[in-house]
């Protein structure tokens, strides 16, 4: 949206800037993430470098799997087939949040999510224990916030 329609009364609800005007998320943006010491790994600049092309709008993220970056989308499908394994998405959420989510959880999850389905899940395993947890931490926020949020 411009600033012109802006000014005629447009809504400039869906952009950045209007979301940080009005107290929104600054985790929206990348220079926000960057200013409140985010991860370099998180920012779209990052993610090209990486071979990645994660959306983080769209609640996308990406993971090192043997070498290469893979695409973590958390789509409905990829949601019903987690739950399915994990149980209930919800307390899912809860138990991160209490730091009780166990490493087999977080590489089902991802394994769920990825795009390339063709990648083993043995991989998916390695490479969150390559990663190690700090690291994973990231990609898994992005699809625990997508869960809880939506797209809309």
């Amino acid at each position: 949206m411009t600033r012109a329609q802006a000014a005629k009364g447009g809504s400039a609800e869906g952009t950045p800037r209007a979301q940080a005007a009005e107290g929104g998320s600054a985790e929206e943006t990348p220079r926000a993430q960057a200013a409140e010491g985010g991860s370099a790994e998180e920012t779209p600049r990052a993610q090209a470098a990486e071979g990645g092309s994660a959306n983080k709008l769209r609640g996308e993220a990406s993971i090192l799997v043997a070498g290469r970056a893979c695409l973590l989308r958390p789509s409905f499908d990829a949601l019903v087939r987690a739950e399915e394994e994990l149980g209930p998405l919800f307390a899912l959420v809860e138990r991160a949040g209490e730091g009780q989510l166990k490493l087999a959880e977080i590489a089902a999850l991802f394994w769920h999510c990825l795009v390339d389905r063709a990648v083993p899940r043995e991989q998916v395993g390695e490479a969150v224990m390559a990663l190690g947890l700090a690291r994973c931490t990231a990609p898994l926020r992005i699809l625990l916030s997508q869960i809880l949020k939506g797209t809309g």
